[in-house]
């Protein structure tokens, strides 16, 4: 749920086609449904070139509201989820080599990914690449390396788990 819903938000205003938009979007929507939560509308899109990016404010604010209903109906690691889901893909707007987001960026989803007790190999790869300062396009591949694994890792957990759901 995280990951598609934070990247539709972001996508929507870079660029990404409504089509795709709308099929992360639905995708999220009905992850949300089955997790007992709903997703608030996509704010509209910045009027000019020099808005202000009303999608990260909206992330934010959004993701908190989730996280909390996650933490209460499902537990602490469904909201570090989430919140590893949003962070990582803040990254691909955010991110630029030697600016403090590396830092703070890694410091979140190393505690993150430590609360929803993930196992390091999932997540170190996209830590490191962040404290080695690389590329915009090595961390956006970082970044969707972590999700396709975490996709893989938590259909292997949802499978073994019965009755639970994941909040991805």
């Amino acid at each position: 749920m995280g990951s598609n819903w934070s990247l539709a938000t972001l996508a929507r205003d870079r660029g990404a086609s409504d089509d795709q938009v709308a099929t992360w979007l639905a995708q999220s929507r009905a992850r949300a449904e089955l997790l007992g939560t709903s997703l608030a509308d996509l704010p509209p899109r910045p009027a000019g070139d020099d808005a202000p990016p009303a999608n990260v404010e909206y992330l934010f604010a959004e993701g908190q509201r989730l996280g909390r209903e996650l933490a209460t109906r499902h537990g602490p690691d469904h909201a570090a989820l989430l919140e590893l889901a949003l962070k990582s893909n803040l990254l691909l707007v955010l991110y630029e080599p030697e600016r403090r987001i590396a830092e703070t960026a890694a410091t979140a989803i190393t505690d993150a990914a430590e609360r929803a007790q993930l196992p390091p190999e999932l997540w170190k790869p996209l830590v490191s690449t962040l404290a080695d300062q690389l590329s915009d396009a090595a961390v956006q591949q970082a970044v969707f390396r972590l999700h396709d694994d975490m996709d893989q890792f938590l259909a292997g957990t949802s499978q073994s788990t019965r009755g639970r759901q994941v909040s991805r």
